[in-house]
């Protein structure tokens, strides 16, 4: 899932992006903020990947395409 900061950006603009890049993976709309502040991050793009057991395993401002999924497939292998 991606997850878009909308309290920093509006929802029409959150959702643009998501079909200019053609993501084809569910994009949610913090709306309120509450992410924001229950992860307490301050970079604009974040990520934070997730294993099977909830657990944040790896968090990154940026990556490269194949850094990315590379690092995606070992959570998935994991």
């Amino acid at each position: 899932y991606g997850v878009n900061v909308t309290s920093m950006a509006t929802r029409k603009n959150a959702l643009a992006m998501a079909e200019e890049y053609g993501f084809t993976f569910p994009v949610l709309l913090d709306e309120n903020g509450e992410l924001t502040d229950m992860y307490r991050f301050i970079s604009i793009p974040t990520s934070f990947l997730i294993n099977r057991e909830g657990e944040i395993v790896d968090v990154f401002s940026f990556a490269h395409r194949e850094d990315l999924e590379r690092k995606i497939q070992d959570v998935i292998q994991s």
